[in-house]
């Protein structure tokens, strides 16, 4: 790769001046282009131009008679200074670039397990909100038919006291009827009426008292159900519990996650900012080369002092 030299920028800007042109940055890169095949960068070029033109002297090999073999050991030296320092920018370059991967890599990683710990976290508090109004409807429900179990007790409590109220009404009246029949023979058939009316009494007094019974039974299936929703419902409790535990566990695990994804953003930061000074020190350490190149290029062309 050929490198644009001091002496090819005096020369380009030279030729301009004689042939009545202004010299400019712009127009030395196109001389050189022509007369060299190499444009330069804008840079380089126009650090060389501003020398030129600040009248930055020139000197020979030539002109200060330095042997041949001197010469080329300078050359030669400077070469692989040159080469050296090339290897070792490169490796730094090659460093830095490795670090910065390993750096994005690791941030991917961690906003790929913040996104899981979100549809997680997610997931767990819908799970939270569905357990919690399970629990509600149960307790609703439990609490509406332990109200339907009591009004029924109620019921059937009153009921029985009536029907024994009437009972012991009729009771008396047949042992009043019993009193009168004797002492008067013609009640007999008003107390076969009246024995008749207990009997039936009696079978209906049965009968409630089998369908007390029946509701008895019933209030304690109710009150048994009453025992398995509040079983259900402690049960519905002890998950809502471990649910919110689990919540708050990944809420901290994903406070946690977010804090190294931060960190690790600015730790990125600060390597992008160190790989920019480093890559401002490689471009000009590549451009001392390229003098230190230029110096040693050719014996027969002037040298930069």
């Amino acid at each position: 790769m050929a490198i644009v030299t001091f002496e090819a920028v005096s020369a380009a800007a030279a030729a301009l001046e004689a042939a009545g042109e202004k010299s400019t940055v712009r127009k030395v890169m196109n001389q050189l282009l022509i007369t060299t095949g190499v444009k330069g960068s804008t840079n380089t070029v126009t650090k060389l131009f501003h020398d030129y033109k600040s009248g930055r002297p020139l000197v020979r090999a030539t002109d200060v008679g330095l042997d041949a073999g001197i010469t080329q050991a300078i050359a030669s030296q400077m070469q692989r200074v040159a080469e050296l320092a090339a290897s070792s920018a490169e490796e730094r370059a090659n460093d830095l670039d490795d670090n910065l991967k390993l750096m994005m890599d690791s941030q991917t990683e961690a906003e790929r397990k913040i996104e899981i710990l979100d549809a997680e976290l997610a997931m767990m508090k819908a799970q939270a909100t569905e357990a919690e109004g399970k629990l509600t409807g149960a307790v609703q429900g439990a609490a509406r038919s332990q109200e339907q179990s009591a009004k029924i007790l109620m019921d059937l409590r009153q009921e029985l006291a009536s029907e024994r109220e009437k009972s012991e009404r009729v009771i008396g009246e047949l042992a009043r009827a019993e009193v009168r029949l004797e002492a008067l023979p013609p009640l007999v058939e008003q107390s076969d009426r009246l024995q008749e009316s207990v009997e039936e009494i009696r079978r209906d007094r049965n009968t409630l008292a089998q369908s007390a019974a029946t509701l008895a039974a019933q209030l304690d299936a109710s009150e048994g159900r009453v025992h398995e929703f509040s079983e259900r419902i402690k049960i519905l409790e002890k998950r809502v519990e471990r649910a919110d535990e689990k919540v708050e566990k990944l809420q901290e695990i994903h406070s946690n996650a977010r804090m190294q994804l931060v960190l690790t953003k600015m730790t990125l930061h600060e390597a992008q900012a160190k790989t920019k000074t480093n890559a401002g020190q490689i471009s000009a350490l590549l451009a001392q080369i390229e003098d230190m190149r230029a110096a040693s290029a050719d014996h027969d062309r002037p040298i930069a002092l």
